[in-house]
């Protein structure tokens, strides 16, 4: 798809031009009473070829955003043709929105931890306001899980600090001058 998409970012300005570069815009071939389209036979073959690969994986592992769209065209009369066809300009729009506007502005890795601690919220707590599981943030922190695209790093920006009912009441008592400037923590 990288190499569609190519080294000039104008080549492809909105998700039409970028479709039909990878093969994937309809083209009209409607008859006195019924309109279809049918898929463009122009464009990038391979990229083309890789939609569709990307399209049947979604289904085969029921991904439920591709299952609800199947099952609602399926309903509208459309045959497993044309739905693949559309799932292919879906995806290719995606794909074009990923390459248009890539995420370079989430935190990864180190930042994560460092944003974490900014905000005052423990991993534990993170993992329940993302619903992930702890460990997974804490590999992503920590750099052993290489993770980009995941979608809870947008929702990490949001996190904020929300009083834990079930936990005692912690106080600091003191700091003990031999220990540096870590406290002791007394329940």
């Amino acid at each position: 798809m990288l190499a569609t998409a190519g080294d000039n970012p104008d080549r492809s300005t909105t998700t039409a031009p970028f479709a039909a570069l990878c093969g994937v815009a309809p083209i009209p071939v409607s008859s006195r009473t019924r309109q279809r389209f049918r898929l463009s036979r122009g464009g990038d073959r391979q990229a083309n070829a890789s939609l569709h690969r990307i399209v049947l994986l979604r289904k085969r592992h029921m991904d439920p955003r591709t299952m609800a769209y199947i099952d609602r065209r399926t309903a509208e009369g459309l045959f497993d043709r044309d739905i693949v066809r559309w799932l292919k300009r879906h995806v290719a729009n995606e794909m074009f929105v990923l390459l248009a506007h890539p995420a370079t502005a989430l935190p990864s890795g180190p930042r994560l931890r460092q944003h974490r601690h900014t905000v005052g919220v423990v991993l534990t707590e993170a993992a329940k306001q993302l619903d992930v599981p702890y460990q997974r943030l804490r590999r992503l922190e920590i750099g052993q899980r290489a993770g980009p695209n995941l979608p809870y790093q947008r929702k990490f920006i949001g996190l904020t600090p929300q009083p834990n009912p079930t936990q005692k009441n912690r106080s600091l008592l003191w700091e003990h001058p031999l220990r540096g400037t870590r406290p002791t923590v007394f329940t």
